[in-house]
């Protein structure tokens, strides 16, 4: 069974506030899972349609299975079904039936109802850290997560990812307890990812059809798994609001223009999203400043400073643009009212001027290489 699922003006306004967040995050998760079932549902009623004997062969003998295993076992059948791998496996299969494409996956359904559980031979990362536990799958394995754009890296030592994350945790439970309360009611999978070539710096993403994982290569450091996590973790509760209400019209939201954290134009409609996981990124390193050696901290004055600068303009850019939903316009609004408040707060000199470079340099490159006269 599934109901229909709202945000108020109060909860998308809670969304830049991780003390307020918790409600709102548990709001968006069973979203999430509502609409797992709904895409299974339709499945079913697809696969009966364009390929019956698929579905009285494989399909249907496994959904009662997984009925059978949800009344033994209800809790894990809804951990399963409220998987990132279930989430990919089930947007795979819908747009393959309803494209007429092949759909060798239906099979995978009798594996989920036999484990309940996405692999049960994935390795599993348990970290803890001043009372709060954080416990994720390893998955280089599952084909309908391959779908970030960068080729997944194959693990060969998950003790490597164990100690980052491990000490990631720590950097996050000591200096952002509040947004770690968050991320393990919301991400439950790391997805490992190749590195580009140096110079680049790691890689990370999520996709709206896989809410609970995070792709990303093995960062540099804790603190830069520390701050991927809180990126992406933004990303994904802005993608699973998105799911629920619309925060952005159709019309004129395919406009290009520039974005301060990409190297190539993007619609003004995504802006957003941006814009939200760069008030993640700001409040992660506003506190980060507090932490760390002296090196660590004026790094973190420079990131905070670039990012609060360019996020807010960003954000004005958008209002600006005529985009919004009512809806986006209340979580736009809220952005730009904590950054205001934010950018009165006091930043050593040595660390402005060193902000306004990085954000001069990226613009001014930019332009360059796209050739657009943006005001």
């Amino acid at each position: 069974m599934t109901s229909a699922h709202r945000l108020s003006a109060a909860d998308l306004g809670a969304l830049a506030d991780p003390a307020a967040m918790p409600p709102v995050v548990d709001k968006l998760v069973r979203a999430q899972q509502s609409k797992h079932r709904l895409w299974l549902a339709a499945i079913m009623r697809e696969a009966a349609r364009t390929a019956p004997a698929e579905y009285r062969a494989v399909l249907e003998p496994a959904y009662l299975r997984l009925g059978a295993a949800e009344r033994e076992d209800p809790r894990a059948v809804a951990e399963l079904i409220a998987s990132a791998q279930f989430g990919g496996w089930a947007s795979d299969c819908l747009w393959s039936l309803r494209t007429g494409g092949t759909v060798p996956g239906l099979s995978r359904l009798a594996d989920y109802a036999t484990n309940a559980a996405p692999d049960p031979g994935l390795p599993r990362l348990a970290v803890q850290a001043d009372g709060l536990r954080f416990e994720v799958l390893l998955d280089d394995r599952d084909p309908h997560l391959d779908r970030y754009g960068v080729p997944r890296q194959l693990v060969t030592a998950p003790a490597e990812w164990q100690d980052m994350l491990a000490r990631a945790w720590t950097v996050l439970v000591t200096g952002h307890r509040e947004t770690a309360t968050l991320l393990p009611v919301v991400i439950s999978t790391l997805v490992p990812l190749r590195r580009r070539a140096p110079p680049s710096r790691p890689v990370s993403s999520t996709a709206a059809s896989c809410f609970g994982a995070i792709a990303l290569s093995l960062p540099d450091d804790p603190v830069d798994m520390a701050e991927t996590l809180v990126h992406e973790f933004h990303h994904a509760v802005l993608s699973a609001a998105t799911d629920v209400t619309a925060l952005t019209h159709r019309d004129g939201a395919d406009v290009l223009t520039y974005a301060p954290w990409r190297e190539d134009p993007r619609p003004v409609g995504a802006l957003l999203q941006g814009c939200y996981a760069h008030l993640g990124i700001t409040s992660f390193w506003r506190r980060q400043r507090k932490h760390g050696s002296q090196a660590d901290q004026f790094r973190a004055d420079v990131e905070f400073a670039r990012w609060r600068v360019s996020t807010a303009r960003t954000t004005d850019v958008l209002l600006a643009a005529g985009v919004l939903t009512a809806a986006g316009q209340v979580v736009a609004d809220t952005l730009r009212a904590t950054l205001a408040k934010w950018l009165t707060e006091a930043v050593p000199a040595r660390a402005l001027r060193a902000a306004g470079e990085l954000s001069l340099q990226h613009r001014t490159l930019w332009m360059r290489r796209h050739l657009l006269s943006i005001a």
